[in-house]
């Protein structure tokens, strides 16, 4: 997910995510990646778009996020 958010200029919903797993699954794991400050999370209407906090991570670990998405899956 952090990958896919990191390769699109766009917020990304939960039905835009191309992951292998229930839907229940997934917003569970988005949940923990916002609490965790990993990204945010815009609501409209019934619909939350996600976002990458790519320059917030940046500054407050440099290196890190590009060596996540280096890494092997």
């Amino acid at each position: 997910m952090v990958r896919q958010l990191a390769h699109t200029e766009t917020e990304i919903s939960c039905g835009g995510f191309e992951v292998p797993v229930t839907k229940f699954t997934l917003t569970h794991h988005l949940a923990i990646l916002r609490q965790a400050g990993v990204i945010t999370g815009r609501q409209v209407g019934t619909t939350r778009y996600n976002t990458l906090r790519r320059n917030d991570l940046d500054a407050l670990f440099p290196g890190l996020l590009d060596g996540v998405l280096a890494a092997p899956r």
